[in-house]
């Protein structure tokens, strides 16, 4: 959460940058060879800070990836463990049926040759 604090914070820190400088720029009185070496060192400066905004938002978009994928295999891991419990469980479910599918079985022809004889 603190990155992503951290980013927005510096996106809002790069506009604020933009907009003091054109305001800065349109009231200045100076001359034009200081002005444009203003604009040259505040180019430098916005291209830095833009250039460190990038990096933090790759590191910010890398961990955040690792994270998406550290939930998805645990997730995935919990799925095969929960899908593993269920066969176990469905398989003593068929298997009693069928046990008891063979006792009834048995006590029908029991019956059945009882009937008979």
């Amino acid at each position: 959460m603190r990155e992503k604090t951290y980013t927005g914070s510096a996106g809002i820190l790069l506009a604020g940058l933009l907009i003091g400088a054109g305001i800065g720029i349109l009231y200045a009185p100076q001359s034009g060879r200081r002005t444009r070496k203003e604009i040259e060192r505040w180019g430098r400066r916005t291209k830095d800070l833009a250039w460190d905004f990038q990096e933090n938002l790759k590191e910010n978009v890398n961990d955040f990836i690792e994270e998406v994928a550290e939930v998805t295999r645990d997730s995935l891991e919990r799925g095969r463990e929960i899908t593993d419990d269920k066969k176990k469980k469905i398989l003593e479910i068929i298997e009693s049926g069928e046990k008891v599918l063979s006792d009834q079985k048995e006590r029908m022809e029991k019956l059945f040759r009882k009937t008979i004889k």
